[in-house]
C-alpha cells in the first residue's frame, strides 16, 4: 500500500493497457500525479476531476448508467486527506469522508492526458493501389443476418477503411433495410426513410441524373449529416455507372503534411451549404447548414469528419474578403489530392452488393452512363451505428 503521507514510491503493477510496468503516485497543488512506464508523460489528475467522476453507489447510478453526484456542489479547491495506491487500484478519502475508488486502467483510459497519449488510430488510411491491395473482406447475407460476427466485420471494415460491403443480398429494396437494420434504423430525411430511384428527377439534386458526379460527401446541408451512405444497384442495362470512392482523410492527411496552414484553414473557416428542393415549380424544402470542411479531435487532433461537396456550396458569406485567397488556396489543395488519380478506386456495382460507406471520411461519386439503372438504399445516422460498434467491442 503507498500513501502520499509517505515519501512517494514505485511499485509494480499488472495494468492492461500498459503491461506490467512501475507506477508512482505524488501531489502537484491542485493535481495528482501518476507516473507509468509506458506513458511518454505522467497523467495529470485534477483533484476537482476525481471527485467528480467517482463511480460509487452514491456517486452514480448502476441502474441507469447516470451520474447522481451534483456537479454543481462540486468544490474547484476538493483536496484528498488520503491517498492509497495498492494493486491496480486508486483509494482516495476526501474532506467529508467519502471515499472514491479508481482503477489505474480506467483513469488512464478516460483522463485528458491518458487518452491524449493512449487513443490510438483504429483507421487505414488508402488510396487506390492501396485498397486493393488491403481487399477487405466482403460478408455473405447469410453470415450477416445469422450471426453477430457477421456483422462485426462489416462494421470493422467501415471503421477501419471507411467502407464495407454484404454480397449477395436479394435485389430489393426490402432485403436491403433488411440489412441495414441488422446494424440500426435508418436515418429518415426529407428523401424518406429508404429510398429507390433511377434517372427520374425525384428531387433536385444531379444524382437524379445520368451524368458524372465528382467525389463528394453527401448532406453537407443538414445539421445532422449523414453517418453511413448506403447503395444498392438493383439493375442497369448500359455502359458506365461505375462508383467512385475517396478516401478523404488520406486526401486531407496529404493536404496537412505539405501545406498545414491550408489544412488549418480548412478546420477553422465556416462555409456554408444548401439544398433546394423545387417540385412542379413550387420550391418545397430549402436546407442550409455552415459548418467546417475538416474536423478533428479536440484532444489527439486525429481526423473526425470530411465535409466536402462542391455542387451544394451555398453563398460564401461567411468569410470576409481579406482570407478568401487564403480559402480558394486551401479548398484547392484539398481538391487536388481528392482527384489525384491514385486517390480514385473506381468499382462496378452490381445487383446483390450492398456498399456502406462512412460519410464523414469516404466520398463517393459516379462515372456517367447510358440506359436504364435503378439505386436503392438510405442514411444511417452515425449515432447509431457506432452505438452498435460499441455494444460489439469495436470501439
Amino acid at each position: 500500500m503507498l500513501s502520499l503521507s509517505a515519501v512517494p514510491t514505485a511499485r509494480s503493477l499488472h495494468a492492461t493497457s500498459l503491461r506490467c510496468c512501475h507506477l508512482a503516485i505524488h501531489s502537484n497543488g491542485d493535481c495528482l500525479e501518476i507516473n507509468a512506464v509506458g506513458l511518454q508523460q505522467p497523467l495529470q489528475l485534477h483533484y476537482a476531476w476525481l471527485r467528480g467522476h467517482c463511480y460509487c453507489d452514491k456517486c452514480y447510478s448502476k441502474a441507469t448508467y447516470q451520474k447522481i453526484f451534483d456537479l454543481h456542489c462540486l468544490s474547484l479547491f476538493e483536496k484528498p486527506v488520503d491517498i492509497h495506491l495498492e494493486d491496480q487500484n486508486l483509494s482516495i478519502k476526501w474532506t467529508d469522508g467519502h471515499q472514491s475508488l479508481f482503477h489505474i486502467d480506467w483513469l488512464i483510459k478516460n483522463s485528458y492526458s491518458g487518452y491524449k497519449q493512449t487513443s490510438k488510430k483504429t483507421e487505414s488510411y488508402w488510396n487506390s493501389n492501396k485498397i486493393k491491395e488491403l481487399n477487405p473482406e466482403h460478408v455473405t447475407f447469410e453470415k450477416f443476418m445469422n450471426t453477430e460476427c457477421g456483422v462485426k466485420l462489416l462494421l470493422s471494415n467501415v471503421l477501419t477503411y471507411g467502407i464495407g460491403m454484404v454480397e449477395h443480398v436479394p435485389a430489393t429494396l426490402e432485403a436491403t433495410q433488411q440489412v441495414v437494420e441488422r446494424i440500426c434504423p435508418p436515418q429518415e430525411n426529407l428523401f424518406g426513410k429508404m429510398w429507390q430511384f433511377a434517372t427520374q428527377p425525384v428531387h433536385s439534386d444531379t444524382a437524379y441524373s445520368s451524368v458524372y458526379l465528382g467525389a463528394h460527401t453527401d448532406g453537407t446541408y443538414f445539421e445532422d449529416c449523414p453517418g453511413l451512405q448506403v447503395f444498392h444497384c438493383f439493375h442497369h442495362e448500359g455502359k458506365g455507372g461505375e462508383t467512385l470512392l475517396v478516401d478523404g482523410f488520406h486526401a486531407a492527411e496529404i493536404v496537412r503534411t505539405r501545406k498545414p496552414d491550408a489544412f488549418k484553414f480548412l478546420c477553422e473557416a465556416k462555409v456554408p451549404a444548401e439544398f433546394i428542393d423545387v417540385v412542379d415549380g413550387k420550391m418545397v424544402d430549402h436546407m442550409h447548414c455552415v459548418d467546417t470542411i475538416l474536423k478533428v479531435d479536440s484532444v489527439t487532433k486525429a481526423l473526425t469528419r470530411l465535409r466536402y461537396n462542391l455542387y451544394d456550396l451555398a453563398p460564401l458569406n461567411t468569410t470576409p474578403p481579406e482570407q478568401l485567397p487564403s480559402f480558394y488556396s486551401a479548398l484547392s489543395s484539398l481538391t487536388d489530392a481528392i482527384r489525384d488519380p491514385s486517390s480514385e478506386h473506381w468499382m462496378k456495382l452490381s445487383p446483390g452488393t450492398v456498399l456502406f460507406i462512412d460519410n464523414w471520411r469516404v466520398m463517393h461519386g459516379r462515372a456517367a452512363f447510358t440506359g436504364n439503372r435503378v439505386m436503392g438504399g438510405c442514411y444511417v445516422g452515425r449515432d447509431g451505428y457506432l452505438s452498435r460498434a460499441r455494444v460489439l467491442g469495436l470501439l
